[in-house]
């Protein structure tokens, strides 16, 4: 289950059966030895939740169960991959939302390249990581909500300057000095920089409510651990 990766929790079962003996016969308990298990591993926290006995009537086993959990130390992509994604958003946003006039397409375009090869590294380390399974990892829709996020913030940056330049001039005719609509698109398109900035904090709001959504996965999974 790695749906909430690099978060996830991973639980499993372990047995050790003793083969034609009759319950009646002796009492089959076990403890676990605090030295007998290393917690502190590289990627994993392992954990024994609990400890039960059973007897198989069909094959005469008496059967002693381990219920192990192991939940993935997620420091290394939240240090290396998650945060540094976050923060390259937030620069890509900076940079396209306040870069000027000048060279406006090319810029528009630059960037989003730049985020389109940045987040197919990430991918390929996922790709590289992970086994094939039917849904997408979290870590993995954090990255497609990124890519997403800053390709429409390409194209939007490219459709309103042509529209504050069209509403710019329709805003300014006399048959909708009246307007109170069209006084509020007047004073918008008239001022550039305010309408980067109302794109741009509606973006950043974009970007980082989607890194909020990736930490409350953490939360679920520590609450599952």
């Amino acid at each position: 289950q790695t749906s909430l990766f690099p978060f996830d929790v991973q639980s499993c079962g372990l047995c050790f059966t003793l083969n034609g003996y009759d319950p009646n016969a002796f009492t089959f308990t076990a403890t676990i030895d605090s030295g007998a298990l290393a917690t502190d591993m590289s990627e994993w926290r392992v954990t024994i939740s609990n400890i039960t006995t059973s007897f198989n009537y069909c094959a005469h086993d008496l059967c002693l169960h381990y219920s192990i959990i192991l939940a993935r130390n997620p420091q290394f992509w939240i240090g290396l991959v998650i945060i540094p994604i976050f923060m390259l958003g937030f620069l890509i946003l900076i940079g396209l939302f306040f870069s000027g006039q000048e060279n406006l397409v090319k810029n528009a375009i630059d960037f989003g390249l730049t985020t389109m090869m940045s987040m197919m590294v990430v991918v390929g380390i996922l790709n590289d990581s992970l086994s094939k399974i039917e849904s997408i990892p979290c870590l993995g829709l954090f990255v497609l909500v990124q890519i997403s996020v800053t390709s429409i913030a390409v194209i939007t940056v490219l459709i309103t300057d042509k529209m504050r330049r069209t509403l710019s001039v329709a805003a300014n005719s006399k048959e909708h000095e009246s307007s109170r609509w069209w006084l509020a698109v007047r004073s918008i398109t008239r001022d550039e920089r305010l309408l980067r900035n109302i794109l741009f904090v509606i973006f950043a709001l974009l970007h980082l409510e989607n890194f909020v959504w990736l930490l409350t996965n953490q939360v679920r999974a520590e609450n599952l651990y």
